[in-house]
This record gives structure tokens, C-alpha cells and sequence, in this order.
């Protein structure tokens, strides 16, 4: 059905998220750099951490999704967690200064960080909305991995071309 395809891409569509320019741009002095990888090192781990445990779970929140529904207190609770946890990331890693040749992967990550705010909130509200909270599950099982793999390599380019070290981006290249 051409109207089942239009609710559901209308349902996909508002999951995604513009970002506000809410950070401090300073120079690409190597210091401002080796500081901002330290610290945005530190909160991709976090994010991974926070979306792989995600991954564990679920397969139990769809079943308990698929024998109680959205209104499910467990799923309801699991998810708003969820969402606070990537708007803690989110609200952190907007606070850092961003070496000016850093925006744009910085962009992307924030972007990411804020889908899957987003996207976990859609999940708990989905007794509301359970389109929307159908597409937030396949934004989470499907066009995350790849956004991460994405960003990733681009931290990993950046840094090559920049001549730097991180231990943390040096992990992933394996």
C-alpha cells in the first residue's frame, strides 16, 4: 500500500535530527586536538558501551514488545534510560571546543548520539506512536552499525592525516 509506505517513512523521517551548533570551535593547534580526541575518546566509548548493550537486549524488549505491547513497564523504563544515557553523551560531548578541522565529524557523531536519543524515547513512547517506535527498532538493529562504522573511519583518517595518536582510535582500526 502506497499510504502504508507514507506513514512509515513519515514515522522513519521524524526520527532524524538537526543539530544545533551548540559547541566552541577553536584552533587546530595540535594541543586543541590531542585534547579534544582524549575527551571525544572517552564518549564514544561511552556511546558503543551504551548501543552495544542495546544490541544484547534486544532480542528480550521485542519479545516482551511482541507479548505485552509498548505500554510494557519494563520496556517503558528500559528505553527512557536509554534516552537519557545518549542525552548525557550528547549533552557532554556538546561542551567540549572542537578544533576547527574536527566540526564535521563532530557534527556526525552528535548527529548519531541524538538519533539514538531519539529513537530510544520513540520506543518508550510507543504505546503513542508504534509506527514510530517500529522504525526507531530498525534505525537501532540497521542504520546505526553502519553510521558508526562511518564515523569511525573518519576519526581514523583524521587522525592519519593529522598526524596524530589516539589509543582508543588505534584499537578500532583492528
Amino acid at each position: 500500500n502506497d499510504l502504508t509506505l507514507a506513514v512509515v517513512d513519515e514515522a522513519a523521517e521524524s526520527l532524524s535530527s538537526k543539530i544545533d551548533h551548540d559547541f566552541t570551535v577553536v584552533s587546530t593547534a595540535k594541543e586543541n586536538q590531542k585534547n579534544y580526541l582524549e575527551n571525544i575518546a572517552l564518549l564514544f566509548e561511552e556511546m558503543l558501551r551504551k548501543y552495544a548493550d542495546e544490541l544484547v537486549n534486544s532480542q528480550k524488549y521485542l519479545e516482551l514488545i511482541y507479548s505485552s505491547g509498548f505500554d510494557n513497564k519494563n520496556v517503558i523504563l528500559y528505553f527512557q534510560t536509554k534516552e537519557s544515557e545518549f542525552q548525557n553523551i550528547y549533552r557532554k560531548a556538546s561542551s567540549l571546543n572542537i578544533p576547527r578541522n574536527w566540526v564535521q565529524n563532530h557534527e556526525r557523531l552528535l548527529g548519531l548520539v541524538k538519533n539514538l536519543e531519539i529513537s530510544n524515547m520513540a520506543i518508550a513512547k510507543g504505546s503513542d506512536d508504534p509506527i514510530k517506535a517500529a522504525a526507531a527498532f530498525n534505525l537501532l538493529l540497521g542504520d546505526v552499525s553502519d553510521s558508526i562504522l562511518t564515523i569511525t573511519g573518519s576519526y581514523i583518517s583524521e587522525i592519519k592525516s593529522e598526524k596524530l595518536d589516539n589509543p582508543f582510535f588505534n584499537s578500532l582500526k583492528r
